[in-house]
């Protein structure tokens, strides 16, 4: 009887002692979430960057990122402003014409913004390295606008 409890009580802590190391593994194991906001690492392999190049399209990319999140902020803060007014409004209130047109306005800058900042790394660089721009172009615009061939959703009893 005793050496039928003391299997028990040492199975027991060996389950628990893996079920413990299986939950730590899970969260020290999770991967990170991708940051969309940064270029991918390879950027400089696919378009043959040299170390001055890198240098100023790291610049270039910094300016670019900055510029974006205040234009972002903006639009934030005006889409927030926009919306507010059908708290404020009766049923029938149309919303402020003004409000839109900031809000596109802002959306033209970002556009405009993002443009030119492709057009400067177009001009970063050498003739040698120009046909490596369309890669870049597809793999860029592929990561702004979001894959097309998207996955269908699972299956409803899934």
């Amino acid at each position: 009887m005793m050496s039928q409890l003391k299997f028990y009580q040492t199975a027991t802590l060996i389950l628990l002692l893996l079920n413990l190391g299986m939950i730590a593994f899970f969260f020290a194991t999770k991967p990170p979430t991708p940051a969309r906001q940064h270029p991918p690492a390879d950027i400089h392999r696919l378009l043959r960057l040299d170390a001055e190049q890198e240098k100023a399209f790291g610049q270039l990319v910094e300016t670019h990122q900055q510029a974006m999140r205040t234009l972002n902020r903006l639009q934030q803060e005006k889409l927030s402003a926009y919306f507010s007014t059908l708290l404020e409004s009766g049923p029938n209130q149309q919303p402020p014409a003004d409000g839109l047109r900031e809000i596109q306005e802002l959306e033209a800058k970002k556009i405009t913004i993002t443009y030119e900042h492709f057009r400067a790394i177009k001009n970063l660089l050498r003739p040698e390295q120009q046909p490596f721009f369309k890669e870049f172009m597809q793999q860029a615009l592929q990561r702004i606008l979001g894959n097309a061939q998207k996955n269908p959703p699972p299956p409803k009893d899934f």
